[in-house]
């Protein structure tokens, strides 16, 4: 949830997390300060487009709020199945339908950002079919 946070954050600035935060029902009090380990500071002009590529495995909650949080912040959010169908089954079971295959995110590009949850199974996954249908990479 603070990885999330610390994203808006620095996309939209505090102002737009305390907005976000409480119909979330997180616990955010103004003036918290994420803990921010990459002392970069890094922006992008007009609605950042993020790719979150996903894979049988998944954590639900990790994918779940990420997306939640950064599409009520009005980030443009593609999620993208690295399986064979845009099903993804997550650890628990969860059925998560992607809003496009990630062959077809790969067309979509640029994006200003990409998350890869770090379930190391669906990680691995996803960044072994990006790197068959994009020229860029996922670290």
């Amino acid at each position: 949830m603070e990885f999330v946070l610390a994203l808006v954050e620095q996309l939209y600035g505090k102002e737009k997390v305390e907005q976000i935060a409480k119909p979330m029902l997180v616990r955010y009090e103004g003036g918290y300060s994420m803990n921010e380990l990459n002392s970069v500071q890094w922006h992008c002009s007009g609605t950042p487009k993020v790719l979150l590529p996903l894979g049988n495995g998944i954590e639900e909650m990790e994918a779940i709020i990420i997306v939640d949080a950064l599409r009520r912040a009005n980030a443009d959010v593609v999620v993208a199945s690295a399986e064979d169908g845009v099903v993804v089954t997550a650890r628990h079971g969860t059925r998560i339908v992607a809003d496009v295959m990630l062959d077809e995110a790969a067309d979509r590009a640029p994006f200003d950002l990409i998350i890869v949850p770090a379930s190391n199974r669906a990680a691995c996954r996803a960044r072994r079919r990006w790197a068959a249908v994009s020229s860029s990479s996922l670290c």
